[in-house]
């Protein structure tokens, strides 16, 4: 995932540029504009001799968030599994390998699949007791989005105070921004919604200057039902009608 903007002047004209590209219009929802930066880098990935598996990753699992986007989690998992395969067969790092896997349980927990998703955690080994480590925060993210699923709110809040507390420290704002969005859901589920609007208040505060969006609205229905409430205690109303826009109508 790409932090900076400017971390992308570095690398601009390679598959690690239009991916990056790919991530940002991702998170903008300008969806059509991410397709065609992701398949400009996967041209030049199969043009290419050889290619950095972090790059090769992140277009992957770029690709795969632009399936969820539009909501077709089947695809979203073959990709994952795609990449899964790659990365077996070429001996990828055990980090590439548990973040895949790690998408991939979330995308089967949104597409109805709560059994995979748990079977995911008892194969990861992850414990909400882990200390916090950057490298393996998207693991901790889904495994917190499980927890909640699963009714195990209390759990859930537990390890994301924790990892928060480091994200803050260390001003990974798009961190801080995931950590108090599944807060304030665990604590939706567990029908404290007056702290549950205080900590989506804070990220909608610190997301705005950004103008992220799928931050937010990959979350789901229970995201939506807790934007729309903020909204009508007059929390940053514009901006999240802007975010609700985005969510499936049909809901």
């Amino acid at each position: 995932v790409v932090k900076d903007p400017e971390e992308l002047k570095n690398v601009f004209g390679s598959p690690g540029y239009y991916f990056g590209m790919g991530d940002l219009l991702l998170e903008w929802n300008d969806l059509e504009a991410a397709q065609k930066q992701i398949e400009t880098g996967m041209k030049l990935i199969k043009a290419a001799d050889a290619v950095d598996a972090d790059i090769l990753s992140l277009g992957y699992q770029t690709a795969a968030r632009l399936k969820y986007a539009y909501q077709d989690y089947k695809e979203a998992i073959k990709i994952q599994k795609e990449f899964g395969k790659l990365a077996e067969a070429y001996c990828y790092s055990p980090a590439l390998i548990s973040r895949c896997a790690a998408q991939q349980a979330w995308f089967e927990l949104m597409d109805g699949n709560t059994t995979a998703a748990n079977q995911w955690i008892e194969k990861s080994g992850l414990s909400i007791e882990d200390a916090p480590y950057y490298p393996k925060e998207t693991e901790h993210l889904v495994f917190a989005r499980i927890l909640i699923a699963l009714g195990k709110t209390s759990q859930a809040y537990y390890l994301l105070e924790r990892w928060l507390e480091d994200a803050e420290l260390k001003e990974r704002i798009r961190s801080v921004i995931a950590f108090l969005n599944l807060q304030a859901l665990a604590l939706a589920a567990a029908k404290n919604n007056e702290e549950a609007l205080k900590r989506i208040a804070k990220a909608l505060s610190l997301a705005e200057t950004e103008g992220y969006i799928r931050i937010f609205v990959d979350e789901g229905d229970a995201m939506a039902d807790l934007l729309i409430l903020a909204a009508s205690r007059a929390i940053l109303p514009e901006y999240i009608r802007q975010i609700i826009e985005v969510f499936p109508q049909e809901r």
